[in-house]
């Protein structure tokens, strides 16, 4: 078996790459408000890059949400894929009103904070620069939900 001191070292170093795996993520959030007002719609990545969001997906998402409620919708859409859950298991990380539209929009009536792959890959097909895929284990949820992603 695994000593304590060589598990915590297996950990860091998957902690390490799976961060290297997620440069593409956003360091922040805009409200659709904000993003429908941009001439080129962005966030800026932790790589440094930027994430350029679709006009006419902006567009249809605020003909799906009342107008009060885009100040509330929070961009993108991360969709935490989630390896210590199993194969295409995901957990949808922005507001909590995102959250709830994203899930009508989806017809998901479920209470479950978890999605999975067929329902990604639609929101995928419907929303395709909205929504960012991102990956996480057991080791490194907590640590991902609470700092890097913070609202």
């Amino acid at each position: 078996m695994f000593k304590l001191s060589e598990i915590e070292t297996i950990s860091k170093i998957i902690d390490i790459e799976i961060k290297k795996i997620n440069d593409h993520l956003p360091t922040s959030y805009k409200s659709l408000e904000e993003l429908l007002k941009e001439d080129i719609p962005s966030v800026k990545t932790r790589g440094g890059d930027d994430i350029i969001f679709l006009k006419d997906e902006l567009a249809t998402l605020a003909k799906l949400i009342p107008e009060e409620k885009h100040k509330d919708i929070k961009l993108p859409i991360i969709a935490l894929r989630r390896i210590d859950l199993g194969k295409g298991v995901y957990t949808l990380i922005s507001s909590e009103e995102t959250i709830k539209f994203i899930k009508k929009i989806l017809d998901i009536d479920s209470d479950s904070e978890y999605l999975y792959r067929p329902q990604i890959f639609e929101l995928k097909r419907k929303f395709s620069s909205l929504v960012v895929i991102g990956f996480s284990t057991s080791f490194n949820y907590e640590d991902n939900e609470e700092n890097i992603w913070n609202r």
